[in-house]
């Protein structure tokens, strides 16, 4: 009997086995749902266009990465909370993790890695490193890129303005005093009259020319 219950039990594993095998060799029953098809798309990045094959669920954030390798993108939270994974798209700020890559197409894209011109940093990037407004430097590309959608929108931002612009951008190193003075530094330098007053001849407490 012990040997009948095991030759059962062989035969019923092959059994199995071969239906398994069959259905892998067929392919799915009919109605049911086939693996999504790539689409062929272009992105213009930093002025620059790119052909890229991307399945319909992919994100901004994994194109630009992964397929572009453009390393400042950089995931956080992946839920479009944290701000590092911060783009310009037509000069707005998005989250790159909650962007749909083919709905970007046609559409400017900026990354850090396009804000440089002939070797030059951006003004902002170099308010950035002057102020040391950062310390660890993950979410670095993302208050940049904010900060320099903020200058353009805004000339002349207040304190409260900026704090409240960049309210998306997380920093867990707590750097968020340097960034403001850094923020501070790019507006004053990109408004002449900051400049002139930057300069001016210093004053003591009563606000007396010395």
């Amino acid at each position: 009997m012990g040997m009948e219950r095991a030759d059962r039990a062989t035969k019923k594993t092959k059994g199995t086995e071969a239906a398994v095998t069959s259905e892998i060799v067929a392919g799915p029953p009919i109605g049911a749902e086939s693996p999504p098809t790539e689409l062929a798309i272009t992105l213009r990045v930093n002025g620059a266009e790119h052909q890229v094959r991307v399945l319909p669920g992919h994100t901004l954030l994994d194109v630009l990465r992964n397929k572009l390798k453009l390393r400042s993108v950089r995931e956080g939270c992946g839920i479009g909370m944290c701000g590092a994974c911060t783009v310009l798209v037509e000069g707005e700020p998005i989250s790159s993790c909650l962007q749909l890559a083919w709905m970007a197409q046609s559409r400017e894209i900026t990354t850090v890695e396009g804000l440089s011109q002939d070797g030059q940093l951006h003004p902002v990037q170099q308010a950035f490193l002057d102020k040391t407004a950062f310390q660890c430097s993950y979410c670095t590309p993302g208050f940049v890129l904010a900060t320099v959608s903020l200058l353009t929108s805004i000339e002349d931002p207040s304190t409260e303005q900026i704090k409240d612009y960049l309210a998306g951008n997380l920093c867990r190193c707590g750097s968020y005093v340097k960034i403001v003075d850094a923020v501070l530094a790019a507006r004053d330098q990109g408004n002449p009259r900051k400049r002139h007053s930057s300069t001016a001849s210093p004053v003591d407490e009563r606000g007396v020319h010395l």
